[in-house]
């Protein structure tokens, strides 16, 4: 099992996960997309703060930005580590 930090390395930021979240097709949020949550995790900001856990919580955990991902971003067990946080 890789560690969270690994895991937001391996993003190369490119979108592809735009073009499959159910929840930014909705929204047009770039925060709630894999990136943009990634980008919250790397950036260190509380995940206990409001913004943090709206961001976090909005995600389905449909895996399918993990699926699509070039990178091979383990975006499941990212999330479900910083809700654990939360």
């Amino acid at each position: 099992m890789k560690s969270v930090t690994e895991i937001l390395e391996r993003c190369a930021k490119c979108g592809q996960c735009r073009s499959v979240c159910p929840v930014f097709a909705e929204l047009k949020d770039e925060a709630l997309v894999a990136r943009g949550r990634l980008a919250l995790m790397q950036e260190q900001i509380p995940l206990s703060s409001y913004r943090a856990q709206e961001i976090i919580g909005k995600c389905l955990m449909c895996l399918r930005c993990e699926v699509n991902c070039p990178s091979g971003v383990k975006t499941g067990q990212a999330f479900k580590s910083a809700r654990a946080q939360a």
